[in-house]
């Protein structure tokens, strides 16, 4: 059985989304999936305790991920995976991470804006 697979780069600019935060920023985060274009790439990840819902309506192509330990840690693996070390400009990185009164997620959102600065 032969098994085609979609390339996610299939189209230019290639746009990739990350949206973090934790339980008390749902409704931030369910407000900015709901701007999101059907076509949208990324990921969502959510600081929340299992018995938390996270009934997150989101493009198909958008996962959502429910963190029950560190988010900076989750926030650093995934800018280590997919921030770009060189300008491209076929790429496009979309960052919103909420829960600034966490002094570690101010602290990780300041190193992205660096990051972001750089390129």
């Amino acid at each position: 059985m032969l098994i085609a697979m979609r390339s996610h780069r299939r189209r230019l600019p290639v746009d990739h989304i990350l949206i973090a935060g934790d339980a008390a920023d749902l409704p931030c985060i369910r407000a900015a999936l709901a701007i999101l274009s059907a076509d949208s790439y990324g990921q969502v990840y959510v600081r929340a305790t299992a018995d938390t819902p996270l009934d997150l309506p989101a493009p198909a192509r958008m996962t959502i991920h429910r963190i029950e330990g560190s988010l900076e840690e989750a926030v650093d693996s995934w800018v280590a995976e997919w921030m770009p070390c060189e300008q491209d400009p076929k790429r496009r990185v979309t960052v919103w991470v909420g829960s600034h009164a966490r002094p570690e997620i101010a602290a990780a959102y300041a190193e992205l804006e660096g990051l972001v600065d750089q390129l």
